[in-house]
């Protein structure tokens, strides 16, 4: 997963917030998703979590707590 990261970049990721550049990566097996922000300017990756695949409720209480964490760090 992370290899997938580092040679593809953001292309490696499903954009998520287009604002913040939240972008999620997902596994099957291990059923895993990793969401990261990509900060163009300075070409840099910020994984934030790793969590497994349950409901889509965790989801998308996942994807607002980052939406907050992301929005705190500089484009």
């Amino acid at each position: 997963m992370l290899d997938k990261l580092e040679l593809s970049g953001p292309d490696a990721g499903e954009l998520l917030d287009s604002q913040l550049f939240i972008y999620e990566i997902k596994l099957k097996h291990p059923p895993i998703r990793m969401y990261f922000k990509y900060n163009k300017p300075t070409n840099e990756i910020y994984i934030f979590e790793f969590e497994m695949k349950t409901s889509p409720e965790k989801q998308k209480g996942t994807i607002k707590k980052l939406k907050q964490k992301a929005s705190g760090l500089k484009s």
